[in-house]
């Protein structure tokens, strides 16, 4: 009986790195975003379907961040409108009147974003909208 012929076992194997590396390659292109997209894709979905293992097992407080992060924003509106605010308040002192457009146009403001700060904020502003104008209110 002749004797079975030996070969050798090839192994190949394929790290971790590599597959994951494929995959995310494989969805740029499906999605057509760049590799840091697909990846900043992929952890906000699973943020998002873990919320309770985050606080449960890691111990993150998610609902904490959320209104760290929401009173930072409340923050930097209030400073924008009173940055806007003393923008406003310097433009009125020097005229007699001026298009609300253009005082939106100096500020930064559409027009409507712009009258319902005014509104708003008359109080301290002591302006008069008269159609299109606005004027400093007379003493």
């Amino acid at each position: 009986m002749p004797e079975p012929i030996k070969t050798e076992t090839i192994r190949i194997y394929a790290t971790l790195e590599s597959f994951y590396a494929k995959i995310i390659e494989n969805l740029v292109g499906v999605f057509g975003k760049s590799h840091s997209g697909v990846i900043n894709d992929i952890v906000k979905d699973w943020i998002n379907e873990h919320m309770e293992e985050l606080k449960n097992v890691y111990g993150i407080d998610v609902v904490g961040i959320r209104h760290e992060l929401q009173w930072a924003l409340v923050e930097k509106k209030a400073d924008d409108i009173l940055k806007i605010l003393n923008e406003v308040k310097e433009v009125i002192k020097g005229i007699k009147r001026m298009k609300i457009d253009d005082l939106g146009e100096l500020v930064g403001l559409n027009r409507s974003n712009l009258l319902k700060l005014i509104i708003k904020n008359n109080d301290k502003l002591n302006v008069v909208i008269d159609g299109d104008y606005i004027s400093p209110k007379k003493d």
